[in-house]
């Protein structure tokens, strides 16, 4: 302090140095010249200390002065850089008004330079008038009321002015800057929203555009907000109005439109939780709402059935409706013709079902008696009635043969009618066919020719339905030609379809008149009023022979000469994949001839077994356990083969898997009880699934259909004959004729009989004496056969009795 005072200046010499330890008198050496500076210092340490203590404070002051320098540095270079890299234009202004900064963005959008601006009133240069020229009160400017006020001033619709003389609309923001209490400035922010006025006036014109589309759309629509329940309907379009009579004053929100398009609280509260659920979906999704169809009640009270389809666009909804109603009352319609159709279809099964009952079974009678009468003729040497009797016989047989085939044609029409398709040798079918047909030829002196061309190898078809559509041609060939030939000729031709085989029947009769030829293959129609008078017949023979034609994918055409005679062509598929069924496929895969089939050489007398089944495992083990018991055995790996060999070889015995591809075994084992050729081989189900019952048909050991074949009536019976005799059948059958002929034909036979008029009854007779057997007819008054079948079963005890149903009632699949 005193060198301070003294005005002394540094560096300070040692002789000063010296004088000035003197005048403060620091220590007792009189002579400092003496002493050192170190040694000064030590002898006073207290006061060095001090001294010391003060250039360190000093220094870190300095320091501190240093950093805080460069912080503020730091955050005006930061707060310089912000101001220029920010896209909103900034400026700030004194209490006055005068420009104090502006930012790079507010001189490039207003073109002025910062020169240009800074200390100047800014309210004169950017901010004098209004977009229509009118001027702009500076008392009205949103930074006259931060500057005057202290309040922030905001505006979203403002108009700057730039240097050449052009405006633009900004979104426009004044904040006031304080010291204190004291306003002392402004900072003005402003952003260019003339990109922004043009998409909102496009969004406009775009609302518009919609708008009128909606209005015109055929479809109604409406729009509306998706806040909620209470969300106004900003717009209804003329076909809603039209449709449901609601207008945008009846249903101000939604929460109005389910009260009154949905009446029924229940109906309304499942429908809001729908529309609610699948507006949440489109929210999530992509603004797609899943069509919903509902009912809705109309402002007359009336309800119509809709589809609305919707969408959700930014915070709107817009919904569309399609009316269904005229459609639902037209699928109302088709549904209940539909309905009423396949009730029709139902009846008309069940008619053809009854029909083949009711006239078969006094056909039963008329046959049965026949038989029984001309065997009592010729037992009493009373040879004259043969005769007679012999034509009742025929004639019945003549009426039942008209019968079949009204239900065959019935069955084609109803779609019931099956193809059977096999592998079988053509010259071996036509050898056959010839025979049978010798006497029907001969019966009026015709002579039979047969032409088979070379080469004729095997045909995939239906063998039965070749043989009877060649039967019908060759009867009518007999029927209208007298001491004449007629020809019947095979063919094999190759086509590039594959090879096709042409049967041809031929003869030298009365044939027909061109102009008639086109009716020949009408059901009930023959070439004319004469021919039928002279000759007889119905018309069905080439009906049903075409119809079988087309189902084997071939056809049958006629070529006549009246007075000359007639050719009938038929031409069919080798390979036939009747347009019958897609399960053939695998039977005409398969390989024709019993090689593929694994049969095992024939031995004389041996018993032959087929077995069925898809299981190669399966098939090895039964072949190798019933070979070493001494059986021959035919093994077949599907339904469809099986059948083939069955009809093909005739087995003694047949072993069928239940559990196979495409056929399965109740299928063929329905098929096999069907067919008479191979109805009586006895089948023995092999598998997994305890089902006896459906083995057995209803439950029945057997089936018979009426007229009865009295050998094999006989036959089957003798299979169920008790040990000890007298053996019991219990006979249920409604028919007095048909119950009179069997309880002879059983009594012949030595089985004592019970008789019993319908299920009901029957139930009584088996309670008072359990039979051995029980012959059952199927249609029956009070109770019929299938309630029989299902009553009898229930009764343990009477399980194990033996049903053979003797009906002659087609039945169906629900049967």
């Amino acid at each position: 302090r005193a060198a301070l005072s003294a005005g002394w200046t540094a560096p300070l010499q040692y002789q000063e140095v010296r004088e000035l330890l003197k005048e403060l008198q620091l220590g007792p050496y009189e002579d400092y010249g003496k002493v050192t500076l170190a040694e000064a210092l030590w002898q006073h340490w207290p006061w060095a200390a001090g001294l010391l203590a003060f250039v360190m404070l000093i220094g870190a002051f300095a320091a501190q002065l240093v950093r805080l320098n460069k912080r503020i540095t730091r955050s005006e270079t930061r707060s310089r850089l912000l101001l220029e890299s920010v896209g909103e234009g900034i400026f700030g202004v004194g209490k006055d008004g005068r420009v104090d900064f502006i930012n790079p963005a507010a001189t490039r959008m207003l073109g002025f330079s910062p020169g240009e601006l800074i200390g100047n009133k800014i309210h004169d240069l950017i901010h004098h008038t209004r977009a229509d020229g009118t001027p702009y009160p500076v008392d009205d400017c949103p930074m006259h009321h931060s500057l005057e006020r202290g309040t922030v001033g905001h505006r979203d619709n403002e108009v700057l002015w730039r240097k050449d003389g052009s405006s633009f609309p900004v979104e426009y923001t004044s904040v006031p800057t304080r010291s204190g209490d004291y306003t002392i400035g402004s900072v003005v922010v402003f952003h260019d929203i003339t990109e922004r006025r043009r998409m909102e006036q496009e969004a406009r014109r775009s609302e518009r555009e919609l708008k009128q589309l909606i209005e015109v759309a055929p479809f109604p629509i409406s729009v509306v907000t998706t806040e909620g329940d209470q969300s106004p309907a900003e717009f209804l379009n003329q076909a809603f109005v039209d449709l449901f009579g609601w207008t945008i004053e009846d249903i101000p929100d939604m929460d109005a439109w389910y009260s009154r398009a949905y009446p029924d609280p229940e109906y309304r509260q499942s429908t809001r939780e729908a529309w609610t659920e699948q507006l949440a979906t489109a929210r999530r999704g992509n603004g797609l709402v899943v069509p919903v169809e509902v009912r809705v009640r109309c402002k007359d009270g009336k309800d119509r059935t809709v589809q609305w389809s919707a969408a959700t666009v930014g915070d709107r909804f817009i919904a569309m409706a399609v009316d269904l109603t005229e459609r639902k009352q037209a699928e109302e319609a088709l549904a209940a013709a539909k309905d009423v159709a396949e009730s029709a279809n139902r009846a008309k099964s069940a008619f053809l079902a009854n029909m083949s009952h009711e006239l078969r079974t006094p056909m039963n009678a008329i046959l049965g008696y026949s038989e029984m009468l001309i065997e009592e003729a010729e037992d009493l040497g009373q040879e004259d009635f043969v005769p007679d009797l012999k034509k009742i016989h025929q004639a019945g047989a003549h009426l039942l043969a008209l019968i079949n085939d009204i239900l065959d044609l019935s069955k084609i029409e109803a779609g019931k009618m099956e193809l059977y398709l096999e592998t079988f040798d053509l010259s071996s079918l036509i050898d056959d066919i010839a025979t049978t047909v010798d006497t029907l030829i001969q019966k009026k002196h015709n002579t039979l020719q047969v032409d088979k061309g070379d080469n004729l190898g095997s045909i995939h078809a239906d063998m039965t339905k070749i043989r009877q559509m060649l039967f019908n041609l060759i009867s009518n060939a007999a029927k209208f030609t007298e001491q004449g030939t007629i020809t019947l000729g095979a063919h094999r031709e190759a086509t590039d379809d594959g090879d096709r085989i042409t049967f041809t029947v031929a003869d030298t009769g009365i044939g027909v008149a061109a102009d008639k030829i086109s009716k020949l293959f009408e059901e009930f129609t023959q070439a004319d009023a004469s021919t039928t008078r002279k000759f007889g017949g119905t018309g069905l023979g080439l009906a049903i022979t075409r119809r079988f034609c087309q189902m084997m994918g071939g056809d049958i055409t006629a070529e006549s000469t009246l007075g000359e005679g007639s050719v009938f062509t038929i031409q069919i598929p080798a390979e036939g994949r009747a347009i019958a069924d897609a399960s053939t496929d695998q039977e005409a895969a398969a390989p024709a001839g019993e090689e593929a089939a694994g049969v095992v050489d024939e031995v004389p007398g041996t018993l032959h077994v087929l077995v069925i089944d898809d299981e190669p495992n399966a098939r090895e083990l039964l072949q190798r356990s019933l070979t070493k018991d001494g059986f021959a055995v035919i093994l077949a790996s599907s339904g469809e083969e099986g059948l083939r060999l069955a009809r093909a070889r005739r087995p003694d015995l047949i072993t069928l898997d239940v559990m196979m591809p495409g056929m399965d075994g109740w299928e063929v084992l329905r098929e096999l009880k069907s067919d008479a050729d191979v109805s009586r081989i006895p089948v023995i189900m092999v598998t997994m699934v305890d089902d006896q019952g459906m083995g057995y048909t209803l439950g029945a050991a057997d089936y018979l259909t009426k007229p009865v074949d009295h050998q094999r009536l006989l036959t089957l019976l003798a299979r169920y004959r008790c040990k000890h005799p007298p053996c019991i059948v219990l006979l249920i059958e409604d028919d007095p004729d048909t119950r009179a002929i069997m309880c002879r034909q059983l009594e012949g036979a030595e089985w004592t009989v019970m008789e019993a008029e319908n299920g009901k009854e029957a139930l009584e007779r088996i309670r008072e004496d359990k039979p051995e057997l029980i012959l059952l007819d199927l249609m029956m008054p009070e109770m019929d056969g299938f309630e029989f079948l299902l009553e009898l079963r229930r009764v343990a005890a009477w399980r194990d009795i033996p049903v053979v149903v003797v009906s002659a009632k087609d039945l169906t699949e629900e049967d």
